[in-house]
């Protein structure tokens, strides 16, 4: 995708802070609606085919992570990244299982923001390529229908975010190898065009301990997706 075809909604209450990250967007040819709350961003991402939003948390109307919540239930998947002054980790798991792709905390550099949005918007490019060549993937008792963006263990749905699917997509095509955090980063999050990974070791343990919850009899004695100490992890379908 050219920065001519990308459409970005920045959600952000502080002008200056929102100005600043339009600048820069537009800076890379990019096309970029503004939202100073929920209320505006709903109508704009209702009424406009998007490529990747910039969420902040904190909005006057509804917080960026019900907002998110709401983006995801209904079966938007436009990569989301979410801002937020607060730096505890538990927002962050927070905000990562409520469906983001990605989370940056203010201050920021506006540079690597854009650098991430490129990255979200190559890593979804892959994918819907991907896609387009494998629409069902069947590994074991897992299923991933890409024409609906469903996945299935044993024939039952597990509602998985998007991040989570692109993961459990790429441990389904690799079923019993056994990858670094260097290499998941590399073929799920991508690097950024900065040369460095824009996903750190806490981001891939959040989304790992997420899946396990969600797929695993029990997530403590994990079956499916299994700790390799001291190199990373393995999937056994």
């Amino acid at each position: 995708m050219n920065s001519t075809e990308i459409r970005v909604l920045v959600i952000d209450d502080e002008k200056d802070i929102r100005s600043l990250i339009v600048k820069y967007l537009i800076k890379e040819n990019m096309t970029v609606y503004e939202a100073s709350c929920s209320r505006e961003a709903i109508r704009y991402y209702t009424n406009h085919e998007l490529d990747i939003i910039i969420l902040d948390i904190m909005l006057p109307d509804m917080s960026g992570l019900e907002l998110l919540k709401k983006i995801r239930s209904e079966c938007n998947e436009t990569p989301v990244i979410l801002i937020s002054a607060k730096k505890e980790d538990s927002d962050k798991v927070l905000g990562l299982g409520l469906g983001a792709d990605d989370y940056v905390t203010k201050p920021f550099s506006p540079a690597e923001l854009v650098a991430r949005v490129k990255a979200q918007i190559r890593r979804n490019s892959i994918i819907t390529n991907q896609q387009k060549l494998t629409e069902i993937l069947v590994c074991g008792d897992f299923k991933l229908d890409y024409t609906n963006y469903t996945f299935y263990k044993s024939k039952e749905v597990i509602n998985l975010s998007p991040t989570e699917l692109k993961i459990m997509a790429f441990f389904m095509r690799n079923p019993h190898q056994v990858f670094t955090k260097v290499q998941i980063f590399s073929n799920v999050w991508l690097e950024n065009d900065y040369g460095y990974q824009v996903a750190d070791d806490n981001s891939i343990m959040v989304h790992i301990s997420h899946i396990r919850e969600k797929i695993e009899l029990n997530p403590k004695q994990p079956i499916h997706i299994q700790t390799v100490w001291g190199i990373g992890y393995q999937f056994i379908p």
